[in-house]
Protein backbone atom coordinates (compact mmCIF):
# COMPACT_ATOMS: atom_id res chain seq x y z
CA UNK A 1 0.00 0.00 0.00
CA UNK A 2 2.57 2.82 1.05
CA UNK A 3 4.61 2.07 -2.33
CA UNK A 4 1.59 2.46 -4.33
CA UNK A 5 0.35 5.35 -2.52
CA UNK A 6 3.83 7.15 -2.85
CA UNK A 7 3.49 5.94 -6.55
CA UNK A 8 -0.21 7.43 -7.22
CA UNK A 9 1.30 10.52 -4.74
CA UNK A 10 4.36 10.74 -7.91
CA UNK A 11 2.42 10.48 -11.03
CA UNK A 12 -0.28 13.16 -9.50
CA UNK A 13 2.75 15.68 -9.16
CA UNK A 14 3.90 14.72 -12.46
CA UNK A 15 0.88 15.06 -14.38
CA UNK A 16 0.64 18.39 -12.20
CA UNK A 17 3.97 19.32 -13.61
CA UNK A 18 3.06 18.92 -16.70
CA UNK A 19 0.00 20.76 -16.81
CA UNK A 20 1.50 23.52 -15.49
CA UNK A 21 4.21 23.32 -18.31
CA UNK A 22 1.36 23.25 -20.68
CA UNK A 23 -0.55 26.15 -19.56
CA UNK A 24 3.01 28.26 -19.77
CA UNK A 25 3.98 27.24 -23.35
CA UNK A 26 0.42 28.04 -24.03
CA UNK A 27 0.41 31.65 -22.30
CA UNK A 28 4.06 32.00 -23.92
CA UNK A 29 2.98 31.52 -27.19
CA UNK A 30 0.13 33.57 -27.13
CA UNK A 31 2.64 36.50 -25.51
CA UNK A 32 5.08 35.69 -28.68
CA UNK A 33 2.46 36.01 -31.06
CA UNK A 34 0.61 39.04 -29.53
CA UNK A 35 3.68 40.85 -29.05
CA UNK A 36 5.08 40.01 -32.81
CA UNK A 37 1.06 41.35 -33.52
CA UNK A 38 1.99 44.43 -31.88
CA UNK A 39 5.33 45.18 -33.21
CA UNK A 40 4.26 44.67 -37.02
CA UNK A 41 1.28 47.15 -36.54
CA UNK A 42 3.13 49.60 -34.08
CA UNK A 43 6.71 49.79 -33.81
CA UNK A 44 7.39 48.29 -37.98
CA UNK A 45 5.15 51.27 -39.01
CA UNK A 46 7.33 53.35 -36.79
CA UNK A 47 10.30 51.96 -38.37
CA UNK A 48 9.08 51.90 -42.25
CA UNK A 49 8.04 55.89 -41.63
CA UNK A 50 11.65 57.10 -40.21
CA UNK A 51 12.86 55.11 -43.13
CA UNK A 52 10.43 56.83 -45.55
CA UNK A 53 11.13 60.22 -44.19
CA UNK A 54 15.39 59.81 -44.06
CA UNK A 55 14.35 58.78 -47.47
CA UNK A 56 12.68 61.96 -47.93
CA UNK A 57 15.74 64.06 -46.33
CA UNK A 58 18.39 62.06 -48.87
CA UNK A 59 16.04 62.46 -52.17
CA UNK A 60 15.29 66.37 -51.88
CA UNK A 61 17.92 69.09 -51.48
CA UNK A 62 16.97 72.71 -50.95
CA UNK A 63 18.35 74.61 -54.10
CA UNK A 64 17.24 78.15 -52.38
CA UNK A 65 14.24 79.87 -50.52
CA UNK A 66 12.02 79.41 -53.84
CA UNK A 67 12.81 75.78 -55.44
CA UNK A 68 13.97 72.30 -54.40
CA UNK A 69 16.10 69.62 -56.06
CA UNK A 70 14.75 66.60 -56.60
CA UNK A 71 18.24 64.32 -56.73
CA UNK A 72 16.25 61.22 -57.52
CA UNK A 73 14.61 62.78 -60.79
CA UNK A 74 16.62 65.13 -62.16
CA UNK A 75 13.96 68.00 -61.47
CA UNK A 76 13.58 71.14 -59.55
CA UNK A 77 10.47 71.94 -57.89
CA UNK A 78 9.00 75.61 -56.85
CA UNK A 79 9.36 75.04 -53.32
CA UNK A 80 6.00 76.85 -52.79
CA UNK A 81 2.09 76.09 -54.78
CA UNK A 82 1.96 78.99 -57.12
CA UNK A 83 0.48 82.32 -55.27
CA UNK A 84 2.53 81.50 -52.20
CA UNK A 85 6.38 82.55 -51.37
CA UNK A 86 9.04 82.68 -48.78
CA UNK A 87 10.65 79.80 -47.37
CA UNK A 88 7.94 78.81 -45.28
CA UNK A 89 5.36 79.80 -48.09
CA UNK A 90 3.59 81.89 -45.16
CA UNK A 91 3.27 85.00 -48.01
CA UNK A 92 0.59 85.13 -50.07
CA UNK A 93 -2.42 82.61 -50.68
CA UNK A 94 -2.10 79.90 -53.04
CA UNK A 95 -3.79 81.05 -56.71
CA UNK A 96 -6.44 78.87 -58.24
CA UNK A 97 -6.59 78.79 -61.75
CA UNK A 98 -7.68 77.36 -64.80
CA UNK A 99 -5.63 74.43 -66.48
CA UNK A 100 -5.23 76.64 -69.73
CA UNK A 101 -4.54 79.94 -67.04
CA UNK A 102 -1.92 77.37 -65.62
CA UNK A 103 -0.16 76.84 -68.64
CA UNK A 104 -0.09 80.61 -69.57
CA UNK A 105 1.11 81.40 -66.43
CA UNK A 106 4.12 78.59 -66.57
CA UNK A 107 5.55 79.49 -69.98
CA UNK A 108 5.53 83.08 -68.50
CA UNK A 109 7.61 82.09 -65.40
CA UNK A 110 10.84 83.16 -65.00
CA UNK A 111 13.50 82.44 -62.22
CA UNK A 112 17.49 82.30 -62.89
CA UNK A 113 17.64 79.02 -61.24
CA UNK A 114 15.99 76.75 -63.99
CA UNK A 115 14.20 77.13 -67.53
CA UNK A 116 11.72 76.11 -68.87
CA UNK A 117 9.24 76.04 -65.73
CA UNK A 118 6.15 73.87 -66.92
CA UNK A 119 3.24 72.02 -65.02
CA UNK A 120 4.69 68.26 -64.30
CA UNK A 121 3.16 65.16 -65.28
CA UNK A 122 0.91 63.09 -63.63
CA UNK A 123 3.96 60.91 -62.78
CA UNK A 124 6.57 63.51 -61.95
CA UNK A 125 3.27 65.55 -59.43
CA UNK A 126 2.34 61.84 -58.39
CA UNK A 127 6.47 61.19 -56.63
CA UNK A 128 5.57 63.93 -54.67
CA UNK A 129 3.03 62.02 -53.00
CA UNK A 130 3.86 61.07 -49.15
CA UNK A 131 0.84 59.67 -47.39
CA UNK A 132 3.30 59.59 -43.76
CA UNK A 133 2.66 63.13 -43.06
CA UNK A 134 0.06 64.83 -40.99
CA UNK A 135 -2.14 67.32 -42.98
CA UNK A 136 -1.18 67.44 -46.84
CA UNK A 137 0.28 64.02 -48.28
CA UNK A 138 3.45 65.61 -48.93
CA UNK A 139 7.01 66.23 -47.35
CA UNK A 140 6.21 69.54 -45.47
CA UNK A 141 10.12 70.28 -44.74
CA UNK A 142 10.48 70.60 -48.52
CA UNK A 143 7.15 71.80 -49.63
CA UNK A 144 5.55 73.90 -46.72
CA UNK A 145 1.98 74.76 -46.67
CA UNK A 146 0.80 72.73 -49.11
CA UNK A 147 -3.16 72.29 -49.47
CA UNK A 148 -4.63 69.70 -48.77
CA UNK A 149 -6.35 69.61 -52.57
CA UNK A 150 -5.74 68.78 -55.80
CA UNK A 151 -3.02 70.29 -57.98
CA UNK A 152 -2.77 70.31 -62.40
CA UNK A 153 -0.73 68.35 -64.50
CA UNK A 154 0.16 68.83 -67.77
CA UNK A 155 -1.36 65.11 -68.66
CA UNK A 156 -4.73 65.25 -70.78
CA UNK A 157 -7.12 62.35 -70.46
CA UNK A 158 -8.55 63.28 -73.90
CA UNK A 159 -7.37 64.30 -77.22
CA UNK A 160 -9.68 67.21 -76.67
CA UNK A 161 -7.99 68.33 -73.87
CA UNK A 162 -10.85 68.99 -72.14
CA UNK A 163 -10.35 66.81 -68.98
CA UNK A 164 -6.99 66.59 -67.29
CA UNK A 165 -5.20 64.55 -64.95
CA UNK A 166 -4.68 65.76 -61.24
CA UNK A 167 -3.02 64.80 -57.89
CA UNK A 168 -5.00 65.36 -54.57
CA UNK A 169 -2.48 65.90 -51.78
CA UNK A 170 -5.62 65.70 -49.52
CA UNK A 171 -5.24 61.86 -49.84
CA UNK A 172 -2.88 61.06 -52.80
CA UNK A 173 -5.55 60.16 -55.39
CA UNK A 174 -5.64 60.76 -58.77
CA UNK A 175 -8.57 61.84 -61.22
CA UNK A 176 -10.04 64.35 -63.81
CA UNK A 177 -10.49 67.39 -64.27
CA UNK A 178 -12.38 69.93 -66.43
CA UNK A 179 -9.71 71.91 -67.69
CA UNK A 180 -12.51 74.80 -67.02
CA UNK A 181 -12.11 73.93 -63.36
CA UNK A 182 -9.79 76.16 -61.12
CA UNK A 183 -6.95 74.22 -59.44
CA UNK A 184 -3.98 75.01 -57.43
CA UNK A 185 -0.20 74.31 -59.07
CA UNK A 186 2.86 73.77 -58.71
CA UNK A 187 5.52 74.42 -61.18
CA UNK A 188 8.61 72.13 -62.42
CA UNK A 189 11.66 71.92 -64.73
CA UNK A 190 14.42 70.29 -65.25
CA UNK A 191 17.53 70.48 -63.18
CA UNK A 192 20.84 71.56 -65.58
CA UNK A 193 24.27 70.87 -64.32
Amino acid sequence: GAVTSKLKNIRTQWWANLMQAQILIYVSTFLFYASALLIHNGLCTEVVNDSDAAEGSLRFRDRDVNTVADLQYGLVWQRCSVGRSGRACKNGRDSRLSWHEAIALASAFTAPTCQPWRLPSLAELNSLVDTNHRGAAIDPNFFPQTGQTWYWTGTTYDPENAWIRVVSFNDGAQFDSLHTNHGRLRLVCEEHQ
